[in-house]
């Protein structure tokens, strides 16, 4: 039994895997621990605002989108495509708000409304539990007294709830929606599509299970996270003018030049 048969991505043939998938990919993640150099001086420059409730929110959407964009990339590198797809689309999540709110800071009171509606559904959610392990732990009257209280702070908002779409639509991001978002969402849902990541085969008679480090679509999937990320420095900048205004011009060439190397005679571009 080889290593990878035993232990899986946990291996250390996995670590061999990882570190063949960072030699073919050199360039490719060249480009993006220069885009993540970028990410973090931004950090650092960052002073929080934290007497505008609007910009305290893009700030931290930020600091999620960075960290979110860091563990992409970790699993790219161990040729874990399907996984960090996963997070392309909970990296665009982020950007739709954020880029939202940095543009109309009054729809902070849209995404304080998701807030407290959402912590409604986990509390109806805790009234539904059968099993007697959990009904022990709850007390009906403190959930009915949490339920009202969050439905007082909601009315209080005076604000609609957004869907994702309209959020990237609020944005001027629906093509950022309509592309890297719906193609990234069967990955979160383990739909049929998403089965794809875990069969392999030209014909029936060849079809068989893939377990491992592959490198299909890995590319495509660094270059949407980096084009989030790009697009979140400038939303961040809309919020906060103040930060230093490094060019973006010149890491989103650097990346348009590679699309010519990894996206050739794939018909991605």
């Amino acid at each position: 039994m080889s290593s990878m048969e035993g232990e899986g991505f946990l291996s250390e043939k996995a670590e061999e895997s990882r570190i063949q998938i960072k030699e073919v990919y050199k360039t490719a993640f060249a480009a993006a621990q220069q885009t993540n150099s970028l990410l973090m001086r931004e950090l650092r420059e960052l002073h929080v605002d934290w007497e505008d409730e609007s910009k305290t929110i893009v700030a931290a959407l930020f600091v999620r989108i960075v960290e979110t964009y860091q563990a992409l990339i970790i699993l790219l590198e161990r040729g874990m495509v399907a996984q960090s797809r996963m997070l392309v689309r909970t990296l665009l999540d982020a950007l739709f708000s954020m880029a939202a709110i940095a543009k109309s800071p009054l729809l902070k009171n849209a995404y304080v409304a998701e807030h407290y509606a959402s912590v409604i559904k986990a509390l109806n959610a805790a009234r539904r539990w059968k099993q007697p392990s959990l009904q022990g732990r709850l007390v009906p009257a403190k959930l009915d007294e949490l339920i009202a209280h969050n439905k007082t702070k909601l009315d209080e908002t005076k604000a609609k709830r957004l869907k994702v779409y309209e959020w990237a639509d609020k944005a001027n991001l629906a093509d950022f929606y309509n592309v890297f978002y719906v193609e990234n969402s069967s990955a979160v849902h383990s739909d049929m599509w998403a089965l794809n990541d875990q069969v392999e085969g030209g014909c029936q008679e060849e079809h068989q299970m893939h377990f491992g480090p592959h490198d299909l679509g890995l590319y495509h999937a660094l270059r949407s996270a980096a084009t989030a990320v790009l697009t979140s420095v400038q939303a961040l900048r809309i919020a906060y003018p103040s930060l230093p205004g490094e060019d973006v011009a010149a890491l989103r060439k650097l990346w348009d030049e590679l699309d010519e190397t990894f996206y050739q005679g794939t018909g991605s571009k």
